[in-house]
């Protein structure tokens, strides 16, 4: 998997950061866009504030943890809940200076001006900051992002197109919009925030009612009875959104949806036969063959980036796309006619060795005489089950465990899993993992791992027991490498791993501790499964 670094981060030291509040837009002397972000110490809570391209703005969520400027999967804090908002346009917006100190601490330091949106559920009062909303909806990518303030950019991605609902829609992407960023969900997606009249209001209000002030804020869309899965902070009966994860209430803006790119192109070949494209399988068995891995360093953004049309991409799938049904979507291609015949491959008896390279891009904006080639992040993957599935029986238990050890700090992360083998998908889906950690004043930590179970899968919870206080790059290290021999193993947790690691942290498996699972919703039982696994952890309850 490929690490991301933001310089900015690493020239602060060894210590860890967690990306504690995003301040606002703000412009530099070449009118390029940034967004002022806070971020503290872990060990120091002294805190930092960097100005980070605006283009970066869909990897930023709250919480997210630096270690010597990579971007780790895991989070600081946070747990995972689900909230129905009856019309996500009935709000009171409010200010960051509202937030009471138990759900959200600045320190000392002013909590601000920035806005949040209040609504009321039957869960409570849910607070999400504007900037996050806003994230969630439009920001798939660096040029949209770079797009958001730029009043009439969007329409320069596409072929405009009246708004409004069509039966039949057909969309020309223009060469502006970078060919890898194309999939079904994507164009889906662009087609809803480009085209649906509401949506595309919520996206021009953010420049008309941002731009010139120290806050963000917008008109979101009345999306009805929106169930939102989200990972945030609780005081009483308020959360305080850290990140959204995934909403429903998004309605399709057609029945059928066909999208073309001037680069996506069907190959016809003129001549009969074929190439081989590699040598002789006989004589490669054995063979090794280095599989490039680019590792990438973002600069402050500065200087900008070369042409959008030359980017480098790093998959970081932390969204869901979803709408109110499925429809017919079709990739239009243009004919393309090449000499010689259809090309063959030949599987080659190799084994692949993994050699990581580094390179310097920006995810600025682009301009003339930058020397550096964009980042693009691709954060879509299609909704794979029902909000958290079968996870969320974890996700309840671990929740009552929270009230009944105040003492001690949660965080869940959604990790979805390695590629590559046939356990990695769920009906055609990237399966999903859930990391909680658990950290107790002074004491190392204690992690869960559990695993989506579509498809009648029989896994044991996972615990490690670190046996002193390890840095999260150390811990998130150890949760890959279980996570990753897990889909190597098929679909096991590996001994040899639990061998390996032994040193650093012992591994204990909980079998049929959350069952039947489907009875998650029930009353009273995740608090059963909760003083159940309590136990089985020999955490005191209070």
């Amino acid at each position: 998997m490929s690490k991301l670094v933001i310089q900015q981060f690493a020239e602060l030291g060894s210590e860890h950061f967690e990306l504690h509040w995003l301040a606002g837009f703000t412009r530099n002397e070449s009118g390029a866009w940034f967004v002022k972000t806070a971020i503290r110490g872990m060990s120091s809570l002294q805190f930092y504030m960097r100005l980070l391209p605006i283009g970066m703005l869909p990897l930023l969520t709250l919480g997210k943890i630096f270690a010597n400027g990579q971007m780790l999967s895991l989070s600081s804090k946070g747990m995972i809940d689900t909230a129905t908002i009856s019309d996500m346009s009935q709000y009171e917006e409010v200010t960051s200076a509202e937030i009471h100190p138990s759900l959200y601490s600045f320190g000392d330091r002013p909590s601000g001006i920035q806005r949040l949106f209040r609504y009321s559920t039957a869960n409570g009062e849910i607070l999400i900051p504007a900037i996050e909303l806003i994230r969630y909806l439009f920001l798939h990518n660096r040029t949209l992002a770079n797009a958001l303030m730029r009043p009439g950019s969007l329409n320069l991605l596409f072929r405009p197109e009246l708004p409004g609902y069509q039966s039949d829609l057909e969309v020309q992407f223009t060469a502006d919009m970078p060919k890898s960023y194309l999939s079904d969900q994507f164009a889906l997606e662009f087609v809803w925030l480009a085209l649906d009249k509401d949506a595309r209001h919520g996206w021009d209000s953010v420049y008309l009612q941002s731009q010139g002030e120290a806050y963000v804020t917008f008109t979101p869309p009345p999306l009805k009875n929106s169930k939102w899965t989200f990972r945030g902070v609780k005081y009483g009966d308020c959360w305080l959104v850290l990140e959204l994860l995934h909403l429903t209430g998004k309605r399709s803006p057609c029945d059928k949806l066909s999208y073309g790119h001037p680069l996506l192109k069907k190959v016809i070949r003129d001549s009969a036969g074929h190439t081989e494209t590699e040598g002789n399988n006989a004589g490669n068995i054995g063979a090794q063959k280095e599989h490039i891995v680019y590792d990438y360093q973002l600069d402050d953004g500065q200087a900008g980036s070369k042409s959008n049309r030359l980017q480098r991409r790093a998959d970081i799938h932390s969204k869901r796309s979803d709408f109110d049904r499925d429809i017919s979507i079709e990739k239009l291609l243009i004919d393309t006619h090449q000499l010689g015949g259809a090309i063959q491959p030949v599987e080659l008896a190799i084994q692949l060795v993994e050699k990581h390279q580094t390179i310097k891009v920006s995810a600025g904006e682009q301009a003339c005489n930058s020397v550096l080639p964009p980042l693009n992040f691709n954060l879509l993957t299609p909704a794979s089950w029902d909000d958290l599935g079968d996870l969320e029986a974890l996700t309840n238990t671990v929740y009552q465990m929270a009230t009944k050890v105040p003492e001690a700090q949660f965080a869940m992360s959604l990790c979805q899993l390695k590629a590559g083998r046939a356990f990695s998908m769920a009906n055609r889906m990237p399966r999903v993992a859930l990391v909680v950690t658990i950290s107790m004043p002074n004491e190392p930590p204690i992690v869960l791992l559990d695993v989506e179970r579509t498809g009648n899968v029989a896994l044991s919870l996972m615990v490690l027991r670190f046996k002193c206080i390890p840095t999260f790059g150390d811990l998130e290290a150890k949760v890959k490498l279980m996570l990753d021999g897990l889909i190597q193993a098929g679909g096991h947790w590996d001994h040899e791993i639990e061998k390996d690691v032994a040193d650093i942290c012992s591994c204990e498996r909980l079998p049929k501790i959350l069952i039947p699972r489907e009875n998650a919703g029930l009353p009273g039982r995740p608090l059963v499964w909760a003083l159940r696994l309590m136990s089985r952890l020999r955490i005191s309850v209070v």
